[in-house]
């Protein structure tokens, strides 16, 4: 591992250790990684650390959640987060609708304002919940907000690069 990466990892790590409250994706991030067990594992080893769920799931697809992670594994559940996220079913149409026409070449103007209101919605809400942290596996969707209200990405890969030194 290059010495840039390295203390790249370690810089998010100390964001992690440092936060009172952190914000996870749910879907390739808490179930579907494979550094899913090293998540899980770090969740258990904060409980002074509030963590919670803000997930793009919708349309009732959001209430599978805790099933779904129980399919994932025994090592957290609902009781280790304080509160769960979705987006709203409106936002979630209307940008899956952009990006499928954009797929298509369709429209290929600048960024719409329900793109920009997508992409920064999971940053909006961590400001409003006050999570300093989102662990998430989608940079390109959810950077723009964290950057503009202040919080910090950190993408899952970084628990297996960590080599099994998340827990201190």
């Amino acid at each position: 591992m290059s010495d840039d990466i390295a203390e790249a990892v370690q810089a998010a790590l100390r964001h992690l250790h440092a936060a009172n409250r952190i914000a996870w994706d749910f879907d390739l991030t808490l179930v579907g990684h494979k550094a899913g067990r090293k998540m899980h594992e770090f969740i258990r080893a904060t409980p002074q650390t509030e963590h919670l769920i803000v997930t793009f799931r919708s349309h009732g697809m959001q209430h599978a959640i805790w099933e779904d992670l129980a399919q994932e594994t025994d090592a957290v559940n609902r009781t280790h987060f304080s509160n769960a996220f979705n987006i709203d079913d409106g936002l979630a149409d209307a940008a899956a609708r952009l990006r499928r026409q954009r797929e298509r070449r369709v429209y290929a103007g600048p960024e719409s304002p329900v793109e920009r209101a997508y992409r920064h919605w999971k940053g909006l809400v961590c400001a409003r919940a006050g999570a300093s942290v989102l662990v998430d596996d989608r940079t390109e969707d959810v950077a723009p907000g964290c950057a503009a209200f202040g919080i910090v990405l950190v993408h899952p890969d970084v628990f297996l690069a960590a080599n099994g030194k998340i827990t201190s």
